[in-house]
């Protein structure tokens, strides 16, 4: 019963029973300093009621507030000649007036105020009914409260129960918990989505009842998969959680890594009865961590080459174009292609072959390839799925691609540095291809590094031909001078050609003027 109701009831039938002027019940408030009226007989009880009528614990005159200090019955049974009363003017037919306790135990509840219209209503067995009657109110006051208090600490665990089912439901990690027979005490939508079930389905059945692959459980130690009994038996063994930052997991075929926690929970006794495991998904992050390191590693590598062999050497390692390419190679335009300018060679700076070397060559015309203006681009990659159906193809183009190499795709990402297209690194594929966007990403990131190191490698070879030019042209004038003759002269001018051409014959040939 709510106890608002209750009191309501206890008031109106004690009124009732006992042909009584009026009762009405005083509740102690949470403070303890005050006894608030709760409920009132009739209309002006409720009056009353509505009026927040209160009474000060210390207030001497009052016999409710002595009746409550006192914890015991105060009977008045003549009101008008107590010194100090104070007459209710909605209530003035009060002669007599008992108030008695309501005591739960120790605990004071309130009182329980009686009046009657008569003087010396009441008598000594009055004084026993309605004392054991407030004795009785008084448990059924603290037992609906109790009650009352049960049901809202039932209803707060409800919602908090609730609140916690949608927190681990909304969490795209896995929670779950097994107990020491590996069956399922807890799991959460995560977890029961990974293997296309809902969580009631695990509750109460191991993984084989529930039908999870076997190495899912057990491991597989040629996937490098340890499985989750094992790491269970663990902290179930020694009581101690187990943090494994690094777990794969293969669900659909696929594999994924975990980032996994397990906590052993104890009962009351101390005694670890389950395993609690929390999980998280970090194939990304993973995958991320990898890509971070490869990206600086290929970076490195880049920075370091000294050749074109070897910035071809760190895109095959690091790229797509070291993914099932049977020909990969580093091309330059013998000046760069702008929107004025075109080049008219291009010239293989580098390559990594599969194919017969018979079928390439070091150096390619561009007027030879109408296709080319389509193909290439200084701003993003071209991808070329199918050379057989690509409209971006002439028909030479497509023969060459088709009948020379030999090759169903083609990839060309382009190099440009400091706002200049330099060139291209191409690769083909006997297979039909295609490539993902991160692939196409990454591969174009590392092709402006690329661009970087060719340019530095073009302009070092550049200057190195020319200081060797330089260098034997200074030592033939030399040698020249030195010459103390026409005969002389022409005889050193001659070896020292040979020599340097690496010509097996040397003829001078010199004219002269009539007259000369």
């Amino acid at each position: 019963l709510e106890p608002h109701t209750l009191l309501q009831t206890i008031v109106d039938l004690t009124k009732e029973r006992f042909r009584l002027y009026h009762a009405h019940i005083y509740l102690l408030n949470e403070a303890g300093d005050h006894l608030e009226l709760t409920a009132g007989a009739g209309r002006v009880g409720r009056q009353m009621v509505r009026e927040g009528w209160h009474i000060p614990l210390d207030r001497g005159d009052s016999i409710v507030a002595r009746c409550a200090r006192a914890r015991r019955c105060v009977v008045v049974n003549d009101v008008q000649t107590t010194p100090g009363y104070f007459p209710n003017p909605l209530l003035p037919d009060t002669r007599s007036e008992m108030a008695v306790p309501l005591v739960a135990g120790q605990e004071l509840l309130g009182v329980l105020d009686v009046q009657a219209a008569e003087v010396n209503y009441f008598t000594p067995d009055d004084e026993r009914i309605l004392t054991a009657l407030a004795s009785l109110a008084a448990t059924a006051i603290h037992n609906a409260r109790l009650y009352n208090k049960t049901q809202q600490a039932l209803a707060e665990m409800e919602r908090s129960h609730n609140l916690l089912r949608s927190v681990i439901d909304a969490t795209p990690d896995w929670i779950l918990i097994r107990d020491r027979e590996q069956r399922y005490r807890l799991v959460n939508r995560g977890y029961a989505g990974a293997f296309q079930r809902a969580p009631e389905e695990f509750l109460g059945k191991t993984d084989r009842e529930v039908g999870l692959p076997e190495e899912f459980v057990f491991g597989n130690l040629t996937k490098g998969l340890r499985g989750f009994l094992h790491d269970d038996a663990e902290v179930l063994t020694t009581g101690e959680p187990m943090v494994n930052p690094y777990e794969p997991v293969e669900i659909d075929g696929k594999l994924r890594i975990f980032h996994s926690i397990r906590t052993p929970l104890t009962d009351v006794d101390g005694e670890v009865w389950a395993v609690m495991t929390f999980a998280r998904d970090v194939t990304e992050r993973e995958q991320l961590l990898a890509n971070t390191e490869s990206l600086y590693q290929a970076g490195a590598s880049l920075n370091q080459a000294q050749t074109f062999d070897d910035v071809l050497t760190a895109l095959r390692k690091y790229t797509v174009v070291g993914e099932g390419a049977v020909n990969v190679s580093l091309n330059l335009f013998n000046r760069p292609w702008s929107e004025d300018q075109q080049p008219d060679w291009i010239d293989v700076m580098a390559r990594w072959n599969r194919l017969p070397i018979e079928r390439f060559q070091d150096r390619y015309q561009l007027a030879d390839f109408p296709a080319a203006l389509d193909m290439l681009h200084a701003d993003d990659i071209t991808v070329i799925s199918d050379v057989n159906t690509d409209p971006r193809l002439d028909d030479h183009s497509r023969q060459l691609y088709r009948d020379v190499f030999g090759v169903q795709s083609t990839l060309i990402a382009p190099l440009v540095v400091g706002g200049e297209w330099i060139g291209f690194i191409s690769a083909i594929y006997q297979e039909p291809t295609e490539f993902s966007d991160t692939d196409l990403r990454r591969l174009k990131s590392l092709s402006d590094q690329a661009a970087v190191a060719v340019r530095g490698i073009y302009q070092l070879q550049t200057a190195r031909r020319l200081l060797h030019r330089e260098q034997t042209i200074r030592e033939i004038t030399e040698r020249m001078h030195a010459a103390t003759n026409l005969q002389e002269l022409l005889r050193v001018t001659a070896q020292e050609l040979g020599e340097r051409l690496d010509a097996g014959h040397t003829v001078i040939e010199m004219g002269f003027q009539p007259g000369d």
